[in-house]
């Protein structure tokens, strides 16, 4: 193995772990608030646009509206709605800041956001443009410092 081998194999290595960190973060975040959050491990629910994490309604919703909300779901054969999808883009580029884009309109949350950080952080101009001229819903873009504050403050309850 070469030596840029190994240094690529290190980056991807630790663009990995950066990106699987936020995603927890974003998951704790999600159930700190109450919302049933889930990661990648959602099985068949929205097998075609698995987003990075998703926070559904809250289960602690009274009987009533949980039922309403699960009739809905049922609409589209899945157990519960996503209300805010995130897709973490850590050392993606345009091809795969587009499909990010396209997973999170698949998936159809009422917010979607796409989380920058790392190598990806030098695309925002051009995600922004593709937003304006692909997006059906609202999407928002984030970068890690945002979701390193939220999870102090929310999660850590270390309110700056």
């Amino acid at each position: 193995m070469s030596l840029s081998e190994i240094k690529n194999k290190r980056e991807v290595s630790m663009a990995s772990k950066e990106h699987n960190q936020i995603v927890r973060m974003l998951i704790q975040i999600g159930k700190s608030l109450g919302f049933d959050s889930a990661g990648r491990t959602m099985g068949k629910l929205y097998n075609l646009a698995s987003a990075d994490c998703v926070w559904y309604y809250p289960e602690k919703f009274d009987s009533k509206s949980k039922s309403i909300f699960a009739y809905f779901a049922r609409q589209d054969k899945y157990d519960k709605i996503p209300l805010v999808a995130f897709e973490v883009a850590y050392s993606e580029k345009e091809k795969n800041l587009r499909g990010s884009l396209a997973s999170l309109q698949i998936l159809g949350a009422s917010v979607s956001i796409i989380v920058l950080a790392g190598k990806s952080m030098d695309y925002e101009s051009y995600l922004k443009e593709l937003i304006k001229k692909f997006a059906l819903n609202r999407v928002i873009i984030l970068d890690e410092k945002k979701v390193r504050e939220w999870h102090t403050k929310i999660v850590n309850g270390k309110f700056i």
